[in-house]
């Protein structure tokens, strides 16, 4: 019997469409701001970036961990695959965002942030897929109904 947490998994899911949010408002403002202005608009961009990769960590660890997996051994790539073997992660989202973990390993190690247009293209146009992982983890905590109950 594997067990979830359904309050952390709450707390991840609402990190995350805070975020999400977050990102929209600045990517709006950004266009609009120069100077500097746009520059601190970019950083909270960056900040957004690094948070929805750092919210993800976290929805990885506690999924995985559920099932059996010390995720401290592993690569983000690995447990990312791994989810996606085990239906615990959205797989549009999961196949899209596997293929930014360069952009998320500049985050991880602090060198060299790649520009705000490149942090940019990560979401724009793409929203959908986030959202997708938003609802993946609604659905997911709506069938955890107890504050920690079963989920497979």
């Amino acid at each position: 019997m594997v067990r979830l947490n359904n309050r952390k998994l709450k707390v991840i899911l609402e990190n995350t469409e805070q975020v999400i949010n977050d990102l929209d408002f600045d990517l709006e403002q950004y266009e609009e701001l120069d100077g500097r202005k746009k520059e601190m608009c970019a950083r909270a961009i960056r900040n957004d970036i690094a948070d929805i990769f750092k919210n993800l960590e976290d929805y990885l660890a506690l999924v995985l961990k559920k099932i059996g997996v010390c995720v401290n051994d592993k690569s983000f790539k690995d447990c990312i695959n791994l989810a996606l073997d085990k239906q615990l992660l959205h797989d549009e989202f999961g196949k899209y965002i596997i293929d930014k973990i360069k952009i998320r390993n500049f985050f991880s190690h602090r060198y060299n942030y790649p520009k705000t247009e490149e942090l940019i293209k990560i979401y724009k146009g793409h929203e959908d897929l986030f959202k997708g992982h938003i609802s993946f983890m609604k659905e997911l905590s709506n069938n955890a109904q107890d504050e920690v109950t079963d989920i497979f």
